[in-house]
């Protein structure tokens, strides 16, 4: 690996960036800012317009700012099926359903696949994490119409900090 020269002179590699792949097609740049901590990370290649895209191993995840106190440590989106119990109009109801991965002190977001209720309109979904590893999915019936339960699914976005 090239390293910055201890002298004011130059850089061991071209301009101070640290490019790798482009060989490939699809490369990327590690290129320094006039802050030393914060510099940039874009694709490279022979393209005018290239996108990049950043993604853990497996099921890993990505963690961003993870040294920071107010930074991202993760985004990590979920799939989750629940039932959604039978509600009388004007009510609510709270389920939980094991996420693993799921952290207390996040942001989390829902947004339901289909229709919550196929005939009444008016059923609204919010979540949040109560423990590690599980979602507390809250179903608001604000309809004047009572509903019987069913089978959804659902993706869950987590912003943790």
């Amino acid at each position: 690996m090239n390293y910055r020269s201890t002298n004011n002179t130059g850089y061991t590699h071209h301009n101070g960036a640290f490019v790798v792949g482009v060989e490939l097609g699809s490369g990327i740049e590690l290129n320094p800012t006039s802050s030393a901590a914060t510099p940039n990370i874009m694709p490279a290649g022979d393209e005018a317009n290239k996108s990049i895209t950043i993604q853990g191993k497996g099921t890993g995840g990505v963690q961003i700012g993870a040294n920071s106190t107010s930074g991202q440590i993760l985004n990590q989106r979920y799939f989750v099926e629940f039932t959604v119990p039978a509600l009388s109009s004007a009510s609510s109801a709270e389920s939980t359903v094991t996420v693993l991965g799921l952290t207390t002190n996040s942001v989390i977001l829902i947004q339901p696949r289909l229709k919550l209720n196929s005939t009444v309109t008016g059923v609204h979904v919010t979540a949040r994490c109560s423990t590690a590893d599980e979602l507390v999915v809250e179903f608001h019936n604000t309809s004047q119409s009572s509903l019987s339960g069913s089978t959804q699914s659902a993706y869950v976005f987590q912003i943790a900090f």
